[in-house]
Protein backbone atom coordinates (compact mmCIF):
# COMPACT_ATOMS: atom_id res chain seq x y z
CA UNK A 1 0.00 0.00 0.00
CA UNK A 2 1.25 3.49 -0.82
CA UNK A 3 1.05 6.34 1.65
CA UNK A 4 -0.50 9.40 0.05
CA UNK A 5 0.21 11.53 3.09
CA UNK A 6 3.89 10.53 3.27
CA UNK A 7 5.38 10.72 -0.20
CA UNK A 8 8.73 9.14 0.65
CA UNK A 9 10.54 7.38 -2.17
CA UNK A 10 9.70 3.96 -0.66
CA UNK A 11 6.01 4.72 -1.10
CA UNK A 12 6.35 5.51 -4.78
CA UNK A 13 5.92 2.89 -7.47
CA UNK A 14 8.03 5.08 -9.74
CA UNK A 15 10.68 6.54 -7.45
CA UNK A 16 12.47 8.40 -10.25
CA UNK A 17 9.90 11.18 -10.21
CA UNK A 18 6.99 12.44 -8.19
CA UNK A 19 4.10 9.93 -8.22
CA UNK A 20 1.24 10.58 -10.59
CA UNK A 21 -2.21 9.74 -9.25
CA UNK A 22 -5.60 9.24 -10.84
CA UNK A 23 -8.85 9.27 -8.89
CA UNK A 24 -11.99 7.38 -9.92
CA UNK A 25 -15.44 8.08 -8.49
CA UNK A 26 -17.19 4.74 -8.02
CA UNK A 27 -20.90 4.97 -7.26
CA UNK A 28 -22.38 2.19 -5.17
CA UNK A 29 -24.25 -0.03 -7.63
CA UNK A 30 -23.79 2.49 -10.43
CA UNK A 31 -22.97 1.75 -14.03
CA UNK A 32 -19.53 2.40 -15.48
CA UNK A 33 -21.04 5.39 -17.30
CA UNK A 34 -21.54 7.01 -13.88
CA UNK A 35 -17.83 6.90 -13.04
CA UNK A 36 -15.80 10.09 -13.13
CA UNK A 37 -12.01 10.22 -13.51
CA UNK A 38 -10.02 13.19 -12.21
CA UNK A 39 -6.31 13.90 -11.79
CA UNK A 40 -6.59 16.44 -8.99
CA UNK A 41 -6.55 15.36 -5.34
CA UNK A 42 -8.69 18.40 -4.48
CA UNK A 43 -11.30 17.43 -7.09
CA UNK A 44 -11.29 13.87 -5.75
CA UNK A 45 -11.96 15.09 -2.23
CA UNK A 46 -14.76 17.39 -3.42
CA UNK A 47 -16.38 14.55 -5.42
CA UNK A 48 -16.27 12.31 -2.35
CA UNK A 49 -18.06 15.01 -0.36
CA UNK A 50 -20.63 15.76 -3.08
CA UNK A 51 -21.43 12.05 -3.63
CA UNK A 52 -21.36 10.93 0.00
CA UNK A 53 -22.64 7.41 -0.78
CA UNK A 54 -19.80 6.82 -3.25
CA UNK A 55 -16.05 6.39 -2.91
CA UNK A 56 -13.20 7.88 -4.92
CA UNK A 57 -10.60 5.17 -5.47
CA UNK A 58 -6.94 6.17 -5.82
CA UNK A 59 -4.64 4.80 -8.53
CA UNK A 60 -0.94 5.49 -9.04
CA UNK A 61 1.08 5.37 -12.27
CA UNK A 62 3.84 2.75 -12.26
CA UNK A 63 7.05 2.49 -14.30
CA UNK A 64 5.13 0.83 -17.15
CA UNK A 65 2.82 3.88 -17.40
CA UNK A 66 -0.09 1.83 -16.04
CA UNK A 67 -2.36 3.05 -13.28
CA UNK A 68 -2.58 0.52 -10.47
CA UNK A 69 -4.87 0.60 -7.43
CA UNK A 70 -3.18 1.54 -4.18
CA UNK A 71 -6.08 0.36 -2.01
CA UNK A 72 -6.88 3.78 -0.63
CA UNK A 73 -10.02 5.81 -1.25
CA UNK A 74 -11.75 9.03 -0.28
CA UNK A 75 -15.18 8.94 1.32
CA UNK A 76 -16.92 12.05 2.61
CA UNK A 77 -13.69 13.99 2.21
CA UNK A 78 -11.52 11.63 4.26
CA UNK A 79 -8.79 9.26 3.10
CA UNK A 80 -9.31 5.59 4.01
CA UNK A 81 -7.29 2.39 3.54
CA UNK A 82 -8.82 -0.82 2.20
CA UNK A 83 -8.08 -3.34 4.93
Amino acid sequence: MYDLQNSSSEARPNSESRPEYMYVLVCNGGDWEDMKIVHSKEQAIQLSIRYSNAVVEVFCKNKKNEYIPIYQYYKKGELHNDD
